[in-house]
Formats: C-alpha cells, sequence, structure tokens
C-alpha cells in the first residue's frame, strides 16, 4: 500500500479561510500554554474540550472554495459534503472542531494519531544532535492500517493518508487536496 503527504492543490489553488492561529489562542483556557496551540501538530493538542465554534469567512478572491483541505500543519478544513462523507472514516484519528463558515458549518479535523517512522529509511540533517529537516522519510508497514497520521519526526506538519482515505476522497469527488507519494515536500 503506498502512503501519501496530503495537500492543499495548487492547481487550481482553492480560497483558504480567514481564520488566523491567533485566533484560537484568544480563546483557549488560561491554563493551557500558547505553545501548545502554536505547536498544536507536533505537541498532539486535543481542543474539543474547551472548543468555542468560531465565526469565520473565505478570504476573498475568485478561487473555488474547496470541499477539503489543508488549513494548519496536519489539520484539515472539511465543507460539510466532506464531513458527511468522511466522518466516518476519520473519527478514530483524531477530533473534529466546528466553525461557522458564511452560514454553513464546517469542521477542522486535528488530527491526533501518530504512526511510526521506519528508522532505516528516515533521515535527516542535525545540528548538535538536533534535528534541522527531515531528508527523506518512509513510515514503518504498520503505519498502512492509519486512514490519517502524522510523523512525530516530522514535528505533526503534514496529514499523511493510506489509499484508503485517497480513494474516498477521489470517490466522493471532493476538490481541494492532492495525494503526494515524496514524503517531503519538495521545493
Amino acid at each position: 500500500m503506498t502512503i501519501y503527504a496530503v495537500r492543499s492543490c495548487r492547481s487550481p489553488y482553492y480560497r483558504e479561510l480567514d481564520f488566523d492561529v491567533m485566533d484560537i489562542i484568544n480563546s483557549k483556557p488560561k491554563d493551557l500554554h500558547m505553545d501548545d496551540i502554536l505547536e498544536a501538530g507536533q505537541r498532539n493538542t486535543a481542543m474539543a474540550e474547551w472548543w468555542t465554534r468560531p465565526d469565520v469567512v473565505f478570504q476573498r478572491g475568485n478561487e473555488p472554495i474547496p470541499d477539503i483541505s489543508v488549513w494548519i500543519d496536519s489539520t484539515l478544513l472539511l465543507s460539510p459534503k466532506a464531513y458527511r462523507f468522511l466522518f466516518d472514516m476519520l473519527k478514530d484519528y483524531g477530533e473534529f472542531l466546528p466553525i461557522l463558515v458564511e452560514s454553513e458549518e464546517y469542521f477542522l479535523f486535528n488530527c491526533l494519531t501518530f504512526c511510526e517512522e521506519d528508522p532505516a529509511y528516515t533521515n535527516g540533517e542535525y545540528q548538535d544532535d538536533q534535528l534541522i529537516v527531515l531528508t527523506q522519510l518512509r513510515f514503518a508497514d504498520s503505519a498502512e492500517k492509519s486512514t490519517l497520521f502524522k510523523s512525530s519526526m516530522e514535528q505533526g506538519l503534514t496529514p499523511y493518508c493510506n489509499n484508503y482515505f485517497k480513494d474516498a476522497v477521489e470517490a466522493f469527488e471532493l476538490k481541494g487536496l492532492f495525494f503526494d507519494e515524496n514524503l517531503i515536500e519538495q521545493y
């Protein structure tokens, strides 16, 4: 089974939310540190217990509105249609955070699942024993059983998926994502 990096589509580009992570920080509980939000993907910060549904809009523009897209790091934005089709598939891998977008209830899917990397095929550049950047990433075979997940070595910056998720997004004709076999983004 192939593992894919899940990325927002670039051709065409889709509109993005006019919603900043600082909006979440401003509504977080006082006992939660700001870094728990800024580094939520890496720290695996669950938010559903204190989340209050914000009212946001898409950025202005002529680009189409996505059914599903990557919002920040390993968080996905799901339209009502995408939520309806993918809820059962994703519910065991994270939490759904409701947001009101132009009078429709969308959801941010906060991925809370890490899968194990294969150390024989995962490498990076280090400085003083601290990983600076991953240059090669491969997951252990056990990752193939997970629908959507992230990598702790990649600091939770990217959602990854198996064929099951990719095939479902394509079968339901959900627009806004592409599935990259290059697990490390190429620039």
